[in-house]
């Protein structure tokens, strides 16, 4: 037997039959994807370095050795540099106004928070008075009540003493009532006032704000609060068209009641 018969025996019983030969086309695959690996692994070891240069952790040998083996130029090595070092710059210009941007948020925050309470005390003076008035609303109520209850007896008494006794009453209450609603109308004005002012400060201050994204949600909130304030506003408007609509209720009824005096 040939030794080469013998050796190939050998080593075919040792490590197994010779692989058959490899498909061209998978071969070009497996070579283009490998090109394409080795490509990308050089850009990204090519952009670490030109970054570490331009911190100081790196050189720019180191950063220029990985250009050239990531096949760029000089230029384009020159251009990436510059690019990256105008980052960092940035970057640290920007950590640089940080503090400064958190102080003045603070400053706003304390600001609108006292502008916030002293709308709340005129929003809690507005409820006190117009809880006043819806008692005063109620009296009035109970008045009428009374003077339609007694209506029979005070006719047998005198037929038309009741009515005029009626208008007097309800034309006092009519009185009182709208000199509470004008003093109300003067503070919802005076309210209104400051709320508007209040709100354009808000928002001047959001514009000439240099860098809204580092202030975070703080003016967002502010907004929701400046605008359940109008909302309050607004609830004690339509509190004082109830009174004036009451009002007008009782102006009709001493129309009546005048009305009725004069019936043969």
């Amino acid at each position: 037997m040939p030794a080469s018969t013998l050796i190939g025996r050998v080593r075919d019983r040792l490590i197994g039959p010779p692989a058959p030969p490899e498909d061209p086309a998978a071969w070009a695959d497996r070579v283009t994807a490998d090109a394409a690996a080795d490509q990308e692994h050089d850009a990204r070891a090519y952009w670490d370095a030109v970054r570490a240069a331009a911190a100081g952790t790196g050189t720019a040998e180191a950063a220029w050795a990985a250009a050239r083996k990531a096949g760029k130029t000089a230029e384009e090595f020159r251009a990436d540099a510059e690019q990256v070092k105008q980052r960092f710059e940035a970057h640290a210009a920007h950590a640089e106004r940080r503090p400064q941007l958190e102080a003045e948020l603070a400053r706003l925050e304390a600001e609108h928070l006292a502008e916030l309470k002293a709308f709340e005390r005129v929003a809690q003076e507005h409820a006190a008075k117009c809880r006043s008035l819806h008692d005063r609303k109620q009296a009035i109520r109970h008045q009428v009540q009374m003077i339609g209850s007694e209506r029979q007896r005070a006719f047998r008494a005198c037929p038309y003493a009741w009515l005029t006794a009626e208008a007097e009453a309800v034309g006092g209450e009519i009185g009182r009532l709208e000199r509470l609603a004008c003093s109300l109308v003067e503070d919802i004005q005076a309210a209104k006032y400051q709320l508007d002012k209040a709100t354009e400060a808000h928002r001047r201050n959001v514009r000439d704000a240099r860098n809204r994204s580092e202030m975070g949600p703080h003016f967002e909130a502010r907004e929701r609060e400046l605008e359940a304030r109008r909302a309050g506003v607004a609830e004690l408007e339509e509190r004082l068209a109830g009174v004036h609509r009451a009002a007008a209720a009782l102006r009709k009824r001493r129309e009546e009641i005048e009305a009725e005096q004069f019936v043969p």
